[in-house]
């Protein structure tokens, strides 16, 4: 009797060292992914930026790198004018919000940076109104879909987006949450200010400095649109990368607005020559490239060799080239000439196609 009690103890003992083993490398449910973490990052980006390929590649979930291992039971929702991606990830629910797959989109977008509307899952708060439409045309897509893949009202969920998809991303988190949903853990790339003070300190204010993070990466020019002055403001935390890569040393703000953050660059002028910024997150393509697989999906809808459309379009090709590059020189030649250089092959057509949208009221 004695051996079975020492052996029991034993077993016992091991069973709780096994626990707590277990619950600090991360396998015990969402208390272990508290704070900010860089490989939860990455991962999160890679999410992030997947969200921009087809529809057909990511149902497949097969569209390169981006769809990183581990994703089930994928659908897709498409919205106004992006798309968003639900699955299983993890065991939680996923929600991945696409963000604009172009400089021009962006270009279009910010023309109405200045509307804003009232909203009524927060009390008080005003929030971009175009952020807002994208955001309701998606709402009923997305929570049809978590119940689809089993992830009903009162389960764990985690949310991602880039860009415009990183602003829809906030305003989605806080409305699934209003709708009974549990945020669990969200991590947001490049993204415009999305709402007003209250919205920024409502957000913070649910969830807290260890759920929800918003990404920012050195000179990236749109974090710092819509401006301040027109009453939009951030949210906090923010997790700042002054360096390229995943390796670099990265600042934590808990100001919503902190100059030691990206606040430190907020010259658009000088930032729209940063736009590659924009794009690449600790080294994580984010933006529309990057989808390598998938490409039978983009095939079924080019023109077949020899047909009249096909023999057109080498001509139409060339004029809209000329169109674009025209339109661009006219805009480059009434700006000064670049206050930094270029970075990293960085295209000149988008640096200047987004001061442009800078400068639109």
């Amino acid at each position: 009797c004695r051996c079975r009690c020492i052996l029991l103890g034993v077993l016992l003992l091991v069973a709780a060292v096994g626990g707590i083993a277990l619950w600090a490398s991360g396998l015990l449910g969402p208390s272990s992914h508290r704070g900010f973490d860089v490989r939860r990052a990455i991962l999160f980006a890679n999410l992030a930026g997947a969200a921009y390929c087809s529809a057909a590649s990511l149902e497949a979930w097969d569209c390169g790198p981006k769809c990183i291992p581990g994703m089930q039971k994928v659908r897709v929702c498409q919205g106004e004018t992006t798309q968003a991606f639900v699955g299983v990830w993890e065991g939680k629910g996923l929600v991945s919000f696409q963000g604009t797959k172009s400089a021009w989109s962006m270009f279009q977008d910010l023309r109405t940076w200045s509307s804003s509307s009232p909203w009524e899952d927060c009390a008080g708060c005003s929030v971009h109104s175009g952020f807002l439409a994208e955001w309701t045309s998606l709402r009923y897509c997305i929570m049809d879909a978590l119940s689809a893949v089993g992830k009903v009202r009162g389960s764990s969920i985690r949310i991602t987006g880039h860009s415009l998809g990183a602003a829809v991303s906030s305003l989605g988190a806080m409305s699934l949450a209003h709708d009974g949903w549990i945020v669990a853990e969200a991590y947001n790339f490049g993204m415009p200010r999305a709402g007003n003070a209250k919205f920024s300190a409502a957000l913070a204010g649910r969830f807290g400095a260890d759920t929800v993070f918003r990404v920012t990466h050195h000179m990236d020019p749109v974090p710092h649109v819509p401006p301040e002055d027109l009453g939009f403001m951030h949210y906090s935390p923010e997790v700042f990368f002054d360096k390229d890569g995943a390796d670099g040393p990265f600042v934590q703000c808990a100001d919503p607005e902190d100059t030691k953050c990206a606040g430190q660059y907020s010259n658009i002028v000088m930032d729209a020559y940063y736009i590659n910024d924009h794009l690449d997150y600790m080294g994580i393509n984010t933006g529309s490239t990057g989808c390598s697989k998938g490409a039978a999906a983009a095939r079924a809808f080019e023109p077949a060799e020899g047909s009249a459309v096909a023999a057109d379009a080498p001509e139409a090709a060339a004029a809209a080239a000329a169109a674009a590059a025209a339109a661009t020189a006219a805009v480059a030649a009434a700006l000064p000439s670049p206050p930094l250089p270029l970075r990293r092959n960085e295209s000149a057509a988008d640096a200047v196609l987004v001061y442009a949208a800078s400068q639109v009221a």
